[in-house]
Order: C-alpha cells, then sequence, then structure tokens
C-alpha cells in the first residue's frame, strides 16, 4: 500500500500497515478534505469490492481505538484467511464459528490474552465491523454513519487545520504511548514453558517485578579536590537508576548479555504507563525520576535501525544536521504524523531518548556515521535525558564523552543472583504450577549459588535467566556456556516440533536452518549484520532444502524458504520480525551460538579460514567464546588445533603481536576450564606466556598498546602469573632508611591465600576487630567470586581491618613483620622532584596509568611501567585508593616526628586513602592527593601495598 502525503494523511496508513490495499490511493478527495477526514478516522467512500481492500476498511473502522498488538494479531495471515473464506463464500455467519478455533490456534495471542483482553469478544466484534463492511460494497455513500459525516461538513465547512491537528494529537500521542507501554511492560522469556507441557503457553513476566537492579562502580568526572564524602564514595556500586535522576546524558557500557536493552525497557514502560496517567506512577520507585515534573516521554530506538536507514537512499540532510537522521528513523517505525508529533515534544525538552546499541553495527564507516548522529543529537536535543547503551567498545569516539556520564554496568554479585531467583520464582509461581514456591527456590538456589562453575556463568543477567529457564526445563544445569544456550535453544526447538511437523518441517532442518542463517549474516561481506531482509535470509537457505527437502531449484527455495522463516518469526522465539519484510534472531547470543555451530560442522581447514581473520575482532568475540566449548564437544584434538593455530599466527619478534595471541587465547582456556583441558607443553602455551612477560617492562609496553597489555596481562591472571608469590616484591623507598614498600599492589591471587588458610575464621589476626567482622558477616573481600576470576588485579572491597588482617597473617606465614604504610612513607615512596605525579611532571595519559574511567575498572598490577614511581613502586597513581596505617587528620604537617602513622588514642573514625582510582581525575591521583574513608568501608576502589621495616645492622 502506497504511503500518502501530508502530516494528517497518513493516518490510516498506520492503522492498517501491512493491510494490503491499493484502494486508498484512488481516492477522489482533495488533499486538504482527506487530511479532514483521516483526522476523524473514517473514510466514507465505498470500498473497493475487493477482499483486500474491505478488510483494510475493517481494520481502520475497527481500529481507531484499539492498541497496535490487537490490530497486529488480526492482520495475521491465519485470521485474514478466515475472513477471506467467508468473503468468498458470502457467508459471513461462519466467523462466529471459526472464532474459537483461530484465536486458540497454537495458542496464538497468548501475549494479548495475559494482559487482559478477550479475544474471543474482541474477533466477534470485528466480524460485526466486517459484515458491515462488507454490505458497504453495496451500499450508497450517503448512508454512511451519518453523525461522522455531519461532524466532517462542519469541519470542512469551517476549515479549521489547527483544531484537527489538537483533536488529532490529543489521540495520537495516548495511542503512541500505549504501544510503547504495551512493547515495554513484559519480559518474554522464551525457551520456558508451563510444566504442564513443553508446547504450552510461554510465560510472561513483568519487567517491574523481574527486573533485578543493576549496579555501577560510577564515578563523577569532578574535580575531586571539591568532592564532599558522599561523592569521594561515588565508586561504590549504587544501581543504575540512582543515575538517572542527576544525570541527563548517561552513557551505560556493558558486556554482552549485561542487561543493557531490558534497563531501556524498563525506562521506556514505566515513563510510557506515567506519562498516560495509566497507574500510580512508577518513575520514582522504579527509575528515582521525580514526580514534581510531567513524566518525559519515551523515544526507544534502536540503533541497528538507524544503520539500516543510513544504507538506504534517504533524504540529504546539511552538515551539522545529521540528528535529522533519526527523524527518518521515526518516520520508519512510527509513521511520519508521530514522529512529527515525537520531533515536537524533543524540541521542548520533554521526551527520555534512548538509543540501544551502539555496538550492533560492524560496518566502520556505517558506525561512524552512527556515532557522528549521535553527537549531533546530543548537541541539538540536549535538553531531553538521553541515555544510550554500548558494548565495551566503539563509544569511545563520541565527541561529547567528557559531558556524558558514562556507567560500567557490573556483573551480578552474589546479592543480586539470590535477589533475581527471588523474584523469578515469585513470577513464575503466579501462574499456579504444581511444584510450591517454597519447595523450588531452595533447589534453584543450591543448583546456582552453591556451584562457583554455574555462579561465574549467573554473574551475567542474560546467562543467569538462561539458567534458571533450563532448570526449569530440566531440573539440572550444564557449565559451559556453549552447553547452556544448547540447551535453551533445544527447549525452543521441541516447544514447536509439532507445529513444525503439520507444516512438513523437522527440527533438525529448522536448527540446520538457522546455523546457516546465522552463519550468512555473521560473515557478511559488509561485516557482521544483526538484522536481514526476508527474502536475502530466505536465499542463503539452499543447502538444507536441498540436502533435507530435496528441494534444488533456487526461486523455489526462495519462496519456500520466505514461508518458512515467516512461520518461525510467529512464535519460534529463535528469529522475530523486525520491522516490515526484516528479521532478527530473538537474542544475539543466538546468532552468535549458532555460528559457532555453523563454524564447528566444517572440515578443520574451512573453519579456521574462516576463523583466523576474526580471532582479534571484537564483534567476533562472542562467537569465538561459543566455538571453544563448541569444538570441546568433538574431543581434545580439533582444541588442539585451536591453540597450536592461534599461536602459529604469532610473530615472535613483534611482542604487540604476542600480547594480542596471548590475550585471546587465554580467555578461550579459561572458557575451557569447565572442559578440564590444559594444552599439552608441545603446543607452546608456556613458552608464549613467558615471552609476553616484556610487556611489564618499559620498553616493552612501548610497543604494546595498554588495551593489549591488559588482555595479556588478564590471560596470564588465569595461567599463573610469575611475578605474585607468598613472598612479595618489597622495594626500598628511595632516600628513606629502613623500609621497604610492596611494588605491587596486594592481588586477588595473594589476597586468596588468605581466604582458603581461614583467615576469616582465626581470630588471632583481627585483634580488637573480631566482633567488627562477626557483626558485619564478612566471610571474604565482597563481590569475592567475580574478583577470582581476575587473580592478577589487585584485591578490592577490603576494610581497613581485614587488610590489617592479612598483614598479621602474612607476617606469621613469612616470619617477616609486614604492615600496612604510614601516610609519610607511602608519600616519600610516590614523590617524584621533578613533578607532582610518581613519574615526574608529564601530564597524566591512558598509557600512563588506569584513570578517569579509561578502562571501567581495575586493571592486572604492573602494566603501566612507564607510571612507575622513582623507586620502581608500580600503580601508585591510579587503579585503586590504597589504604594507610594512619588515622585521618586534616593537617598531614604535624604528627610523629619520625616517619611512623599518627595513630590517635583512642582510634579515631576515619583512615588515611592515598593514590587515586581507576574511576578518578588526574587531580586525585597527583602524589600529594590525600583523602579519608571510614575503616570499615568495603568499597570496589579500595586496595592496599604492603610495607615492611628491616634493620640496617649487619
Amino acid at each position: 500500500m502506497a504511503m500518502m502525503e501530508g502530516l494528517i494523511g497518513s493516518v490510516i496508513f498506520e492503522i492498517v500497515k501491512g493491510a494490503g490495499t491499493a484502494g486508498w490511493k484512488e481516492a477522489k478527495h482533495s488533499s486538504k478534505v482527506l487530511r479532514i477526514l483521516n483526522a476523524v478516522g473514517l473514510k466514507p467512500e465505498k470500498p473497493d469490492p475487493n477482499f483486500d481492500s474491505v478488510y483494510a476498511h475493517t481494520l481502520v473502522a475497527y481500529g481507531v481505538d484499539q492498541p497496535e498488538e490487537i490490530l497486529k494479531f488480526f492482520n495475521r495471515k491465519e485470521i485474514k484467511r478466515a475472513f477471506e473464506e467467508a468473503f468468498r463464500t458470502n457467508d459471513i455467519s461462519m466467523l462466529e464459528s471459526e472464532a474459537d478455533t483461530f484465536v486458540e490456534w497454537n495458542r496464538l495471542g497468548d501475549e494479548l490474552r495475559d494482559s487482559g483482553v478477550e479475544l474471543r469478544l474482541e474477533f466477534a466484534r470485528l466480524s460485526l465491523v466486517f459484515n458491515e463492511m462488507v454490505d458497504r460494497t453495496r451500499t450508497p455513500v450517503q448512508t454512511v454513519d451519518g453523525h461522522k459525516l455531519d461532524e466532517i461538513i462542519r469541519l470542512i465547512k469551517d476549515g479549521s487545520l489547527g483544531e484537527i491537528r489538537e483533536c488529532f494529537s490529543k489521540e495520537l500521542l495516548p495511542d503512541y504511548l500505549r504501544s510503547v507501554a504495551a512493547e515495554n511492560s513484559r519480559i518474554d522469556i522464551k525457551g520456558i514453558f508451563s510444566r504442564s507441557g513443553s508446547g504450552r503457553q510461554a510465560i510472561n513476566f513483568p519487567i517491574e517485578e523481574i527486573y533485578t537492579p543493576l549496579k555501577t562502580s560510577h564515578s563523577r568526572k569532578e574535580d575531586a579536590c571539591h568532592l564532599d564524602m558522599e561523592k569521594a564514595r561515588a565508586g561504590e556500586r549504587v544501581p543504575l537508576t540512582d543515575l538517572l535522576s542527576t544525570n541527563s546524558r548517561l552513557l551505560i557500557v556493558g558486556d554482552p548479555g549485561g542487561g543493557k536493552t531490558t534497563f531501556m525497557k524498563l525506562i521506556a514502560g514505566v515513563l510510557a504507563k506515567d506519562a498516560l496517567g495509566m497507574e500510580k506512577p512508577g518513575r520514582l520507585d522504579h527509575l528515582g525520576l521525580s514526580l514534581d515534573k510531567p513524566a518525559p516521554v519515551p523515544v526507544f530506538i534502536r540503533l541497528a535501525a538507524l544503520a539500516d536507514t543510513l544504507k538506504e537512499n534517504t533524504a540529504y540532510v546539511s552538515c551539522g544536521e545529521s540528528w535529522r537522521k533519526l527523524i527518518q528513523v521515526m518516520e520508519n517505525i512510527y509513521g511520519k504524523t508521530k514522529a512529527t508529533l515525537l520531533k515536537e515534544k524533543m524540541d521542548n525538552g520533554g521526551c527520555a531518548l534512548l538509543l540501544d546499541g551502539l555496538d550492533e553495527v560492524a560496518e566502520n564507516y556505517v558506525r561512524d556515521l552512527i556515532v557522528d548522529i549521535v553527537n549531533s543529537i546530543l548537541s541539538h536535543w540536549g535538553k531531553n535525558l538521553i541515555v544510550i547503551s554500548s558494548r565495551p567498545f566503539g563509544y569511545h569516539d563520541i565527541a561529547d564523552i567528557e559531558t556524558i556520564t558514562t556507567a560500567h554496568i557490573d556483573a551480578f554479585g552474589k546479592k543480586e543472583i539470590i535477589e533475581f531467583l527471588d523474584r523469578w520464582c515469585r513470577a513464575l509461581f503466579q501462574s499456579g504450577d504444581g511444584t510450591s514456591l517454597s519447595e523450588y527456590l531452595p533447589a534453584l538456589q543450591e543448583a546456582i549459588v552453591d556451584s562457583a562453575p554455574i555462579r561465574k556463568l549467573a554473574r551475567n543477567p542474560v546467562m543467569l535467566t538462561y539458567l534458571c529457564v533450563v532448570h526449569w526445563n530440566e531440573r539440572k544445569l550444564p557449565h559451559g556456556k556453549a552447553d547452556l544456550l544448547a540447551a535453551v535453544l533445544r527447549w525452543l526447538l521441541n516447544a514447536r516440533e509439532e507445529n513444525r511437523q503439520k507444516r512438513g518441517y523437522t527440527n533438525v532442518f529448522a536448527e540446520e536452518c538457522f546455523k546457516v542463517l546465522a552463519m550468512a549474516m555473521t560473515c557478511s561481506n559488509d561485516g557482521k549484520q544483526v538484522i536481514v531482509d526476508l527474502s536475502q535470509a530466505a536465499e542463503q537457505l539452499n543447502i538444507p532444502f536441498s540436502d533435507i527437502k530435496g528441494i534444488d531449484d533456487n526461486d523455489r527455495v526462495r519462496r519456500e524458504g520466505m514461508r518458512f522463516l515467516e512461520e518461525e518469526m510467529l512464535a519460534s522465539g529463535i528469529i522475530e520480525k523486525y520491522g516490515p519484510g526484516r528479521l532478527r534472531f530473538w537474542h544475539l547470543n543466538f546468532q552468535e551460538h549458532f555460528t559457532a555451530r555453523a563454524l564447528v560442522d566444517r572440515s578443520d581447514e574451512e573453519w579456521w579460514d574462516l576463523v583466523a581473520p576474526q580471532l582479534f575482532n571484537p564483534q567476533w568475540r562472542e562467537v569465538l567464546d561459543h566455538l571453544a566449548g563448541c569444538l570441546a564437544w568433538t574431543g581434545v584434538y580439533r582444541l588442539h588445533m585451536l591453540v597450536k593455530n592461534i599461536l602459529a599466527a604469532v610473530d615472535y619478534g613483534d611482542l604487540s603481536s604476542l600480547a594480542r595471541s596471548v590475550g585471546v587465547l587465554g580467555r578461550l582456556l579459561r572458557i575451557l576450564e569447565v572442559y578440564d583441558y590444559k594444552p599439552p607443553t608441545r603446543l607452546g602455551w608456556e613458552k608464549a606466556q613467558t615471552e609476553v612477560m616484556d610487556i611489564f617492562t618499559v620498553n616493552g609496553a612501548k610497543q604494546v598498546s595498554a588495551q593489549q597489555r591488559i588482555d595479556a596481562a588478564e590471560a596470564l591472571g588465569q595461567a599463573g602469573d610469575h611475578r605474585l608469590k607468598l613472598d612479595p616484591d618489597m622495594l626500598p623507598i628511595p632516600d628513606y632508611e629502613g623500609v621497604e614498600l610492596g611494588k605491587y599492589l596486594v592481588t586477588v591471587v595473594e589476597y586468596q591465600r588468605f581466604v582458603d588458610n581461614e583467615g576469616y575464621h582465626d581470630h588471632r589476626f583481627w585483634e580488637d576487630s573480631w566482633d567488627i567482622k562477626q557483626k558485619g558477616g564478612w566471610e571474604g573481600p565482597d563481590n569475592w567470586d567475580e574478583q577470582l576470576d581476575y587473580p592478577n588485579r589487585p584485591v578490592i572491597h577490603v576494610s581497613w581491618y581485614e587488610v590489617r588482617a592479612y598483614c598479621s597473617w602474612l607476617s606469621e606465614q613469612t616470619g617477616d613483620e609486614y604492615r600496612l604504610p604510614s601516610e609519610r612513607e607511602w608519600k616519600a615512596a610516590a614523590h617524584n622532584s621533578e613533578g607532582e605525579y610518581p613519574w615526574g611532571n608529564t601530564e597524566p595519559d591512558d598509557e600512563m596509568l588506569n584513570f578517569n574511567e579509561n578502562v571501567g575498572r581495575p586493571t592486572p598490577v604492573g602494566i603501566y611501567p612507564a607510571g612507575a614511581a622513582p623507586g620502581g613502586h608500580l600503580d601508585m597513581a591510579g587503579n585503586v585508593w590504597e589504604w594507610c596505617e594512619d588515622d585521618w587528620h586534616s593537617e598531614e604537617k604535624s604528627g610523629p616526628d619520625d616517619s611512623s602513622a599518627w595513630v590517635d588514642e583512642p582510634r579515631g573514625s576515619g583512615r588515611v586513602i592515598r593514590g587515586g582510582s581507576w574511576s578518578n581525575d588526574a587531580q586525585s591521583c597527583r602524589s600529594a592527593y590525600r583523602y579519608r574513608y571510614e575503616p570499615d568501608d568495603r568499597n570496589i576502589s579500595l586496595g592496599f601495598r604492603l610495607s615492611r621495616s628491616f634493620s640496617l645492622d649487619p
């Protein structure tokens, strides 16, 4: 159906988009009359006497006050087929008898039924309207809906287009908000079904009930010298929603499956309902937004849709006005009329602009264009609340990055996992299944929380959801990422198996099609694609149609392939429709997993030829992670081949090449730990680890970027970092006699020895702080499970009391007297006579230290040798704050005459910290900067360094 021109002329098109009629274009009215007729929601001209035209008129007359979801339901071909049969046989009465059959057909419309919609009644209402429209094809126009014609005549006579616009806008905005609320108020959990049968109703969860608050270790980019106590603690883990009320520009950075899109959906759904006034306002409770101001209108845009618009022949926009491209996208999604209304709202600062998936665009030139558009949006519509999401790459090119609050989503800790499981089960058992909540919840917690390997997977919200799905379905859990996705997809396939068989397909055929499709999308010549045209997708299915169905004719494959994919988009839960004539996988993880499965099906030479060019491509990271697990299913031979091929591609004369390969291989070997795989010595993994140690030297670091050093160091941490041992490396303080400070911050692997040695249960090490430890219920550092995955990062989340207990334990273990440094000792070690930083007077940058959220988290110790202090001590600026022994005093000039700690009797309430952290700006990283924390604080940015006195006597 052709798009009608004009502001209001597109109304009917929006309501019946996809209805398939050509009748509207033949209207004989002037454009002004046409706009008026559209404004009142009726076109009284006689419908053309053909089914498409009559059914389109029916949807218009029936659907003026209906939400978009109901219209989409009644525009399904299964429903239209019933009406077409009644139209052809002139037996309209048959529709009533067909209602139950088609409403219940494969549980069509469950998502509407769950929302309280009586589909049987709505089907009957639609049938009555259809009957009227059929009669109208034989009835003079003048008899149609007299009161509507009276209103039309009045509007034509008055010619009040402004009145029409106002009337129309009042109806248009609520219609838009209802559709946003409906699309974003529930989470459709794919693959979980009622225990009464795998093919039964899928379960949908209200997003506000199931959403477990994401947390971030956020730090504002303000002058640290002017921070008050609460702002100084900004590095603590806080709910992401806490940032919405104080930051009008928010960039959310998180790993795949980290919950970014769910958070965006929560914002959109809550704001849409508040703007409608549907329920008690929820934006304060769920988003932390004030009720004193009107709820902003949410505009939720997937940036992948923007990428599609850029690839088409869209209208030219002037330089500096690339924000106009967003309007074109909104026109494609919502229609011109709604897009115009939303633009007016954004111009007045009345919207929440939610831009999801900055990372979902593979082509560099398209991503550059999108970043340019985002920058233009930030400039042009800066009065609105703007939230952007991205994976941990591709976002640094935003021009206003320094003015945007960047929030790195933390992985779930144990507390969040337990909270999610509780919310999950309470939502799950609302359906009234046989097993009681009190029986099931403890079993689920035992399976996930009490198993260390499973708990590691559960720190990712999407993976945790998958774990819950698989446990509900199978009452047991796999241990690897690839195994988990395979189990979820197996259940999704099995749930629709009966329906597939009725259509002449099998699960094997469907699985092969999904693998072929995923492979084609991921390996596209234009880079990894996440959305594809339906016709192009169907053309990729030649091999499964030929091998399994015996169909070799390309035209037939295309026709039947499109039909197969259309059916799968309806209810498979694996692929879904994404705009007219387009599709995507329901979750990007599904596409990445199927791609890995397709690679494993190929010969050794073929899969490696495809993988080798993508080893260091961040868009392929998840594919490679799944590939490692899938290869493990085939035995150790192909795992040996993976290790051998990665190392064979290394240029050992190029430290950067070596570091990149060690980083990638180390990550994959970590995934393979659950399969008990360790590469044999002959493959060269140990040699590569030894030679990459040069990255920790000044000359070596110059050859390798900071990110490559981080990746390589993380890999070394997994394999066993030889730098870290029970007796730590201690270096003397220049011009300071009898005292040594640790070369490195104390790391996770070092602290782990204390925890594993029952240090938290031996009161001898805790002196008078034992009661404090007991009261806090401390069994280890906070978020300890997550920290254990990064052995050579500095240990964090430790209080001053825990640090002193560690020093007591280590002293007993080694026979040397270890302690926390005094503030004067620390300052002397960090002091450089040539400038205010440990390395001198050069301005800090990303190659010198981890600060200012340039990495977004703590990094392995010692990877910034260029930032070393004069005595060789590393990480004395940035990375993590360091506890000192001293009580806090606002003036440091007084105190003991020697270098000992300034300690009050009784001890004061605050302790000194030094050095700044990964989340603080350069001011905090100066050698002279100092701050205070309470001794029981366990902040994500708090770590420590050891000190030791030694005798100068021979």
